[in-house]
């Protein structure tokens, strides 16, 4: 057998990490300007954006948490539900509340379906 000189050896622990590192960085750049793009898009138009959802699952019953999925935008994040329990698959439409891009926070709120884009979509 050969002997393996020591700058032969390629270390994979350090290559996981730094992948994990890079895709974490990516993670959070994404976020950051589809944030950004919600952010500028509210500040250039006066009536409310609504954006149709789905409801892929409930994170906490109690406290009525859900992981909704909007399709304009392909987004998937959180929303606390004003209107109860939804059911998985139900369609829903939301607003935007409140947006702060830096510090990676948005809040969502029930949107009617005749509000801004959403009624020139129906």
């Amino acid at each position: 057998m050969e002997e393996v000189d020591g700058s032969d050896v390629i270390d994979l622990n350090k290559g996981i990490a730094l992948q994990r590192t890079s895709r974490r960085t990516q993670n959070e750049s994404e976020r950051y300007w589809m944030y950004e793009y919600i952010r500028r898009r509210q500040e250039n138009v006066k009536e409310d954006i609504g954006f149709e959802s789905v409801v892929l699952g409930c994170l906490d019953t109690k406290k009525l948490l859900y992981v909704v999925f909007l399709h304009e935008i392909g987004l998937e994040t959180k929303y606390v539900s004003q209107k109860g329990e939804l059911e998985v698959g139900e369609t829903i439409w939301l607003k935007c509340q409140s947006v702060n891009p830096r510090m990676g926070l948005i809040r969502w709120t029930l949107a009617s379906r005749t509000s801004g884009y959403a009624a020139a979509a129906a």
